[in-house]
């Protein structure tokens, strides 16, 4: 008996402390990319929209021979106004079209296409962003000296972003991107807006909104 109560024994606080110590290098390891993985997941939140606004962007096209807008296509209450598009319930992001070709848009909009060299997107005819906000009141200044204009009736954000001077990833003003035509999946082969080399998927970049 007295041999199976010796066997019986649980961990010695060393052995406690290392375990405790391990766990600890693991979870400040870990944290990072949980919280890029949690933000990644929360900038798909805006991917619906930005397909629906380029579907309707598109057939505006082929009804009138131009793509929107008429009047400033940065700020959100013509592309709600033209395209019908519903984004008053989406606080966290405010929406443009960025579109450079006179020949495809009444209104070619100052800042250019994500990729900093516009010779590396020859073939985009618009991109849609979707700038992140945090908040509530005033205009998003967001990439390539853009400011979008947010819908006067806009739902208040749900806290997403961080704040713009925070320095970190996921802060207003950073953009979920829709390109259209959609680039080739992957890389893009020159680096663009704040140095980075944007990573497509079926036309979407989070590229932008990823990295400091």
């Amino acid at each position: 008996m007295r041999a199976s109560r010796e066997q019986q024994q649980g961990f010695t606080l060393i052995e406690l402390m290392v375990v405790v110590s391990i766990i600890g290098v693991l979870s400040i390891l870990g944290v990072p990319h949980f919280r890029a993985y949690l933000l990644d997941a929360r900038l798909s939140d805006a991917v619906p929209y930005l397909t629906d606004i380029a579907a309707r962007n598109r057939m505006h096209f082929i009804e009138t021979g131009k793509y929107c807008c008429d009047l400033d296509p940065t700020n959100e209450k013509n592309i709600i106004g033209e395209l019908r598009a519903p984004l008053d319930d989406v606080g966290d992001f405010c929406f443009m079209i960025v579109c450079k070709d006179s020949n495809l848009c009444p209104i070619v909009t100052a800042p250019n296409f994500i990729a900093a060299d516009e010779a590396a997107d020859a073939g985009a005819e618009f991109e849609v962003w979707a700038l992140l906000r945090q908040v509530s009141t005033g205009s998003i200044d967001g990439p390539s000296g853009s400011t979008c204009k947010v819908q006067a009736t806009k739902r208040p954000p749900t806290g997403l972003a961080q704040p713009a001077a925070s320095g970190k990833p996921g802060r207003q003003g950073q953009a979920v991107v829709l390109r259209y035509p959609a680039p080739a999946n992957g890389l893009d082969t020159t680096t663009g807006n704040g140095g980075h080399r944007y990573n497509w998927d079926a036309g979407i970049s989070k590229t932008n909104a990823l990295h400091p």
